[in-house]
């Protein structure tokens, strides 16, 4: 699957559609807009602007297989991580934006 930086969709390598949900789900609470406030998509930096619609906006993911599936880190580097700051709602995406 390729998030094309240029688009707002997800592609296979053959360019088909990715779906949403495969099965049951909800896709209530996933962001569809095409400016999300990431710094910058083409340069793959998808961490939040201040005005970024996805700050505060994602809802307790559960668990799965008895494991909470709230992110614990965000990715800095490879090989490395950081702790994912914890106040309030969770921010949509893979990183949370700091005040």
């Amino acid at each position: 699957m390729v998030l094309k930086p240029d688009t707002d969709s997800c592609r296979n390598s053959d360019d088909s559609p990715v779906p949403i949900v495969d099965g049951p789900g909800d896709t209530s609470h996933n962001l569809q807009s095409n400016d999300p406030g990431f710094v910058s998509r083409a340069a793959f930096d998808f961490r939040l602007t201040s005005g970024s619609p996805a700050i505060d906006a994602g809802i307790d993911p559960g668990a799965g297989s008895g494991s909470r599936l709230t992110p614990v880190a965000q990715y800095v580097h490879p090989l490395a991580e950081q702790p994912r700051p914890r106040r309030g709602p969770i921010d949509l995406g893979a990183f949370e934006y700091v005040r």
